[in-house]
């Protein structure tokens, strides 16, 4: 599923940046996040397209550092509105052999997936004579999403449940006509959905404080 034009032979790359350009086929995309918020989203919008440069150090480190733009579907989490998110992610990865220096201690980490090592994300290992972006910047795009996606992500009014009876849409005279004898069982639904945004605020903001720590690490780095 991996486009050839991210697919370069290791002894091709020279310690002269060469540029590339490719794109992440929607099937592969659509794999990848769709698990991320649930019935929510995403789902692929547009082209998720790949470009930038690769280069080796004199180590035997090949460097690729590249933009990833893509567009996804989702809805928020709060009032279903539906929205096209646009997102143009910059990154920069680290690609060695197996064999290499760095990789003797990739071995000894917890390895995720095809060569991603949990200390260092942006840190990848491959077999054989080619290097391929596809796996990498897959990673990128995951990282970058939300769990839990909100029209506030893009600047948007949100239709969002409020804390009287009923729903945001509904209009006073709807209000009124509500059964009183309904008011009990319509009151305990809010608190439970209350409850319910709250632990989802909890989990973003543990998300959120995760992607921090990895950036602050990826920093470090270099």
């Amino acid at each position: 599923m991996s486009d050839f034009s991210l697919i370069i032979r290791f002894d091709d790359i020279k310690s002269t940046p060469r540029a590339f350009e490719g794109e992440l086929k929607d099937e592969l995309v659509a794999e990848a996040v769709d698990h991320l918020a649930g019935k929510c989203g995403y789902f692929p919008a547009g082209k998720t397209v790949v470009a930038g440069e690769i280069y080796v150090t004199a180590s035997g480190e090949a460097i690729a550092q590249g933009t990833l733009t893509t567009s996804l579907k989702f809805k928020c989490v709060s009032c279903g509105k539906e929205h096209i998110l646009a997102l143009e992610i910059e990154d920069q990865l680290i690609i060695v052999p197996k064999n290499h220096d760095l990789a003797a201690d990739l071995d000894d980490a917890d390895l995720i997936g095809e060569g991603m090592w949990e200390d260092q994300p942006d840190v990848y290992t491959f077999s054989g004579h080619e290097v391929d972006l596809t796996t990498p910047f897959r990673e990128t795009l995951i990282v970058n999403l939300s769990a839990y996606p909100r029209c506030e992500d893009l600047q948007a009014e949100c239709q969002k449940v409020t804390k009287e009876i009923g729903t945001p849409f509904e209009t006073d005279d709807q209000k009124a006509k509500i059964d009183p004898r309904w008011a009990p069982l319509l009151a305990l639904k809010q608190e439970l959905m209350d409850q319910e945004n709250d632990q989802e605020n909890d989990q973003e903001e543990s998300f959120s404080k995760e992607i921090k720590e990895k950036d602050a690490k990826k920093s470090k780095k270099h």
